[in-house]
């Protein structure tokens, strides 16, 4: 999936169309996920309820995930990975700030850089 400006107008638009949205919380031991649910396209956006009040969100579609950010704290990067898998879906890649918070999250899911920042100018960003 290319994203660039059209790409991410389109998904706004398409978000603004769908009727009926409905919405829920799962409530987890350390953290809540609030799932925006579009029909066409689910948003789970986990607050982590920690320190630094971190969010995170999860884009499913078609039984595939998105995950941009990630927990900062291990206890909630092994609860928001039970939740994940509970879904029972692909995760497609995860897209992380250059601070790499939380940067053992997910280590086997591409996209994803263990203990390294990454660095990224305008061009390397549109090959995405």
């Amino acid at each position: 999936m290319k994203l660039t400006k059209k790409s991410a107008q389109i998904f706004v638009i398409k978000i603004k169309e769908e009727e009926n949205m409905e919405k829920k919380t799962i409530h987890l031991e350390k953290g809540d996920i609030l799932i925006y649910d579009f029909k066409s396209i689910k948003v789970h956006n986990y607050n982590t309820k920690d320190a630094l009040n971190d969010q995170v969100i999860l884009l499913e579609k078609n039984k595939k995930l998105l995950i941009i950010e990630s927990p900062t704290f291990y206890e909630n990067n092994e609860e928001l990975e039970q939740y994940i898998k509970s879904l029972n879906v692909s995760i497609e890649g995860v897209l992380l700030a250059y601070h790499m918070g939380g940067g053992n999250f997910l280590p086997q899911v591409k996209n994803t850089q263990q203990n390294k920042p990454m660095f990224m100018d305008t061009k390397e960003a549109e090959k995405l």
